[in-house]
């Protein structure tokens, strides 16, 4: 667990929780696969990679998600509320309705999934 922490990690992380407080995690190389659980703070993700090295990142309780240059895959919940994707194809899938998010594609295809039943809302922008 950490706290009020600005961290980075290689990508053999597979798995952290934040804690409480505003935490920062960057991944220092790219072709990462973890999960990543914020705590009740504004947490950020910062992912890394080249066009040959995407990631592959869950996350649970994350506010802010900067991609990489790679093709990255990234699972969230509702909590996620900023997303700028950054460059190469990459796909976010939202794991719970009543997402609403800003999310920044770059170059590349995007592509974005909402999960829920029909009860949920989701909103973009």
């Amino acid at each position: 667990t950490l706290f009020r922490s600005t961290v980075f990690a290689d990508n053999d992380l597979r798995s952290a929780n934040l804690g409480s407080d505003d935490d920062t995690l960057t991944f220092s190389e790219g072709g990462a696969n973890a999960t990543i659980t914020g705590g009740t703070g504004n947490d950020s993700v910062t992912l890394f990679g080249s066009d040959a090295d995407g990631n592959t990142i869950t996350l649970i309780s994350v506010e802010t998600l900067t991609g990489s240059a790679g093709a990255d895959t990234v699972r969230a919940d509702n909590d996620l509320v900023s997303a700028n994707l950054g460059s190469d194809d990459d796909t976010l899938t939202f794991t719970e309705g009543g997402a609403a998010a800003t999310i920044t594609g770059g170059d590349g295809s995007d592509s974005v999934t909402l999960v829920g039943s029909d009860a949920d809302s989701n909103s973009r922008s």
